[in-house]
């Protein structure tokens, strides 16, 4: 075997991407009251139940009530799909959908859509949306040990991620955040790289790179309107796109071609 087929490389967690997992949230203002609420859950609990979901264990979130600091359990669970990947969590003031099964963005745009069509209606009939948030959670193995871990194999000489941490033998942690504004609404970014330990069978701890990326659009200004205007799927395409170009911005060229971020592949 050549000695080059030997070098330690990182490698994707799945062949086609390195999406460990994602998450598409939408908050509203103000909280819908505890009893519509209450009819909104027992519906899509009832809706999704026919589609194979089951309830999940333990609340869907918690009311506290400022003057007495009384924190009390909303009642509930996240519904999760059949093959147990995929949840779908209610709250009065937000409805999320996190997967641990990635295949593309069409497939999540589509199970995103999909929930919208049977819950939000019910939200937007008593409350505003507020913000809309896409998150990723991308991996990278490292195959080699600590003794030859090469973090620049893997990131670019990048102004998000920090140079001091970069430049750690070993475990770090990078976190990077800033506000965009826009007319109507203003987008929070987070970066956050972390290096650490993880133990692979058969070969004890090896270095492991998570990234994490997320973009949050929420209303700012005195009017919700303008904010509410653009359409919420075209809002998440635009935030997908953007999310893709800051992975790409922080990875090396050629490993932003392995999982299909580079100009002309589907990703």
């Amino acid at each position: 075997m050549d000695v080059l087929d030997k070098m330690a490389e990182f490698t994707p967690i799945f062949p086609a991407h390195a999406v460990e997992r994602c998450a598409v949230s939408f908050s509203f203002r103000p909280e819908v009251p505890e009893k519509p609420f209450q009819r909104i859950l027992a519906s899509a609990q009832q809706l999704f139940e026919a589609k194979g979901f089951k309830r999940g264990q333990g609340p869907t979130g918690f009311n506290i009530n400022p003057a007495t600091g009384q924190v009390t359990p909303i009642k509930g669970g996240p519904l999760v799909s059949p093959d147990g990947q995929s949840q779908i969590v209610l709250a009065p003031d937000a409805i999320s959908i996190n997967t641990s099964q990635y295949l593309r963005w069409s497939n999540l745009k589509a199970q995103t859509e999909a929930v919208l069509k049977t819950l939000e209606p019910d939200y937007s009939s008593l409350v505003d949306l507020f913000s809309v948030k896409l998150e990723y959670w991308d991996r990278f193995n490292w195959t080699g040990t600590w003794d030859d871990f090469d973090v620049g194999k893997l990131l670019s000489a990048n102004q998000v991620v920090s140079a001091q941490a970069r430049s750690a033998q070993r475990e770090w942690h990078s976190h990077g955040g800033w506000f965009v504004y826009e007319d109507g609404f203003r987008r929070l970014v987070n970066v956050n790289v972390n290096v650490q330990g993880i133990l692979r069978p058969g070969a004890g701890e090896c270095p492991s790179v998570a990234i994490y990326t997320m973009m949050q659009d929420e209303a700012f200004g005195p009017s919700l309107e303008l904010f509410e205007r653009q359409p919420v799927l075209a809002r998440l395409d635009v935030l997908h796109e953007e999310l893709k170009a800051i992975l790409e911005g922080i990875l090396l060229p050629e490993v932003s071609h392995k999982i299909g971020l580079r100009k002309g592949r589907s990703h």
